[in-house]
């Protein structure tokens, strides 16, 4: 979920870019995989030196110390081997605050880049306690891991062997391991590619986590195209064996034999701290949770439906003289294009196959369609994520999970995500100024980019189609309905035609006026999130048009096929990797005495995947406030819980039980 990188320069002149240029080149290219933190290890001849700093790439490289670091550490006219790692980092565990947890991570006598995330480094703690964690990082477990095995007398092929067959979760790596001068690439899941350059018995090497990412650098003549590291693979350059370059496989203990074994005798490892600022503290306020209400009584007294669950509160909700609402009445079943149609439409059978872009946001809908796509169709795929600050920490562990398990390649495509949170925090302090149920939409408008950059990833890669697993029973139309707008449009999630879209603009424009609040830095962000979602290319398969979505079987195969993680404060697993729904939902029921669950459950009914008792049950367990996700929304939004929930229940409220 990181962006790592690097350099192999046995012979510089083989290149029309230097050695500060290609490094440069790739620090910029994979900064949009992570902007948190940004590193570099260089291997020289006197040691390993360390530079990395909590701030992106492009503003790492103007930094006094990098300059310093580069001139003293790569470009001081060194013609021996120079190798360098370096990593854009994504925070998905451990705080950026600390220092010790930005990567290159310095641990057991190495340096190592990281990409992905480790789901199981607790349990590997608890259940060897020889190995000891010393920092916040699932990286840590996979230095620990390396150490252990190297020190049993294993070759570095043999350790990483070893180490690779004890992780769950998703791996790619760049390592120096101690004793000998090497590079060691491996991977899970296939996120590493390299370009290499051979001139006689010299050879440079360059590589980073996405083919894009090389194929930007102007290298010059004399370099073959970038190639993928495969799943379960790895790659050594050894200074100090023939031929340079070896590969092996995770599993094939024939491709271990060449390996030479490594002493565990460290070299010097120089960690440039100059410049260095001291981690600030971090105030975590008291969060009541006793402010959250709710109240099984209010939601029975509700006026609903007869034959689904939907309330009086729902917009344009009319009822006939049986009780049933008109989007029952207008409601037509969904059918299916079928599993034939999906394989003839993505040239599943086609050769050479088509290469998909598989959308996946860590919730249940899209690792279903990524495990659906890999076993049905078995096409060449890269799974795509947007993370735009609000995704889970839960969600972004079984994306990586099922990454890892399945041997797909990840890309992420993060956003400046401290930026976004301080969008997201102006535009609830500004609704909390104003409560109103039509702008709660704004809290969620920096994640539409996800269908622009779905495209660019497509475009980047090659690849023929995007599949997304958009579950059609989800559609929200009440959220334009509290903007006074009245869409009928069940097909597709962005469907607003030209005469609502001019009536959302207007109504909009009315409520930045009366509360000049939202008038904040958002403003751009909200923009082009509209234009995202409403106006932007949408050349898209959606799975669950040609395949039912059947909640038993998903909830099923994922938790009992790849053991996939649940949420501790509901024992629902609807909605639970997205960070902003339990916030936004709440209010929702606070103010309308419905969510998202119950038109959900609605769609459920008329299709007959359960029945009206079912839905009720269902929903009363759903609309329960989840406390520790508002928690976390609160924290990581940079929100006081106690006044924000405050603010909520006294918003103004629907008219109810009449």
């Amino acid at each position: 979920m990181c962006g790592i990188f690097g350099i192999v320069d046995s012979h510089p002149q083989s290149q029309q870019m230097s050695r500060l240029e290609v490094l440069k080149g790739l620090m910029e290219y994979s900064q949009a995989r992570g902007r948190d933190a940004t590193g570099i290890a260089s291997w020289t001849k006197d040691g390993i030196h360390v530079l990395k700093r909590s701030t992106a790439a492009t503003r790492f490289s103007q930094l006094p110390e990098f300059e310093e670091f580069v001139n003293k550490n790569i470009a001081n006219g060194d013609t021996s081997t120079q190798m360098i790692i370096g990593n854009c980092r994504l925070v998905t565990a451990g705080d950026d605050v600390r220092h010790e947890n930005n990567q290159p991570l310095i641990d057991e006598q190495m340096v190592i880049a990281h990409n992905g995330l480790i789901v199981n480094s607790d349990h590997l703690y608890k259940e060897n306690p020889e190995l000891h964690q010393d920092l916040d990082v699932d990286t840590e477990i996979l230095t620990d891991l390396f150490s252990y095995y190297l020190k049993q007398g294993k070759s570095l092929a043999e350790a990483a062997s070893s180490t690779f067959q004890n992780i769950r979760g998703s791996a790619s790596i760049a390592l120096f391991p101690p004793g000998r001068k090497a590079l060691l690439l491996g991977t899970n899941n296939g996120s590493l590619y390299y370009r290499i350059h051979h001139h006689g018995d010299e050879i440079a090497l360059v590589f980073s986590s996405e083919a894009y990412i090389l194929e930007r650098l102007a290298l010059g003549a004399g370099w073959q195209p970038a190639q993928q590291i495969l799943p379960g693979h790895g790659l050594i350059f050894d200074q100090e064996a023939k031929p340079g370059v070896s590969e092996f496989l995770f599993k094939d203990p024939h491709s271990w034999s060449s390996a030479t074994t490594y002493p565990v005798a460290a070299p010097p490892i120089y960690e440039e701290k100059k410049g260095l600022k001291e981690s600030p503290k971090v105030i975590v306020r008291d969060c009541d949770e006793s402010l959250l209400q709710f109240n099984e009584k209010d939601l029975q007294e509700i006026k609903r439906c007869t034959q689904c669950i939907l309330p009086e509160t729902f917009p344009y909700i009319e009822f006939d003289e049986r009780g049933v609402c008109n989007v029952c009445r207008d409601y037509k079943k969904l059918n299916f294009y079928g599993e034939e149609k999906l394989k003839e439409v993505l040239g599943a059978d086609q050769e050479p196959k088509a290469k998909l872009i598989v959308a996946l946001s860590g919730g249940r809908d899209s690792c279903y369609a990524l495990h659906y796509l890999r076993e049905k169709l078995d096409m060449p795929m890269v799974a795509y994520t947007y993370d735009w600050g609000a995704v889970t920490p839960l969600a972004r562990r079984n994306m990586s999970l099922m990454c890892g398990e399945l041997g797909i390649e990840h890309i992420l495509v993060a956003a400046d995500i401290k930026k976004k949170r301080e969008n997201i925090r102006k535009n609830v302090e500004a609704w909390l100024k104003r409560p109103r149920l039509g702008t709660v939409p704004l809290f969620m408008a920096g994640d539409k980019q996800f269908f622009y950059y779905a495209q660019a990833v497509k475009n980047q890669n090659r690849a023929d189609h995007i599949v997304f697993g958009m579950n059609p029973l989800e559609k929200t139309d009440f959220k334009v309905g509290f903007c006074g707008i009245r869409n009928k449009h069940q097909d597709r999630h962005y469907n607003l035609n030209i005469i609502n879209q001019a009536k959302m603009i207007s109504w909009y424009g009315k409520e930045f006026l009366s509360n000049p609040a939202y008038l904040n830095s958002s403003l751009l962000d909200t923009a082009f999130g509209y234009y995202s979602y409403y106006l932007s290319d949408h050349t898209y398969h959606i799975l669950y048009q040609y395949i039912p979505w059947i909640e038993k079987e998903v909830n099923e195969t994922l938790i009992s096929k790849y053991d996939w993680e649940v949420a501790e404060d509901t024992s629902t697993t609807w909605r639970i990797g997205d960070g902003t729904a339990s916030f936004y939902n709440y209010i929702y029921y606070t103010g309308a005495g419905f969510t998202e669950s119950d038109t959900f459950r609605s769609n459920q009914i008329r299709e007959g995947h359960i029945t009206r008792d079912e839905a009720m049950k269902i929903t009363t367990e759903e609309n329960r406030p989840r406390f520790q996700s508002i928690q976390w929304y609160c924290q990581t939004m940079g929100l006081d819980f106690n006044s924000t929930i405050k603010t909520i229940n006294n918003m103004p409220r629907m008219r109810m039980g009449h």
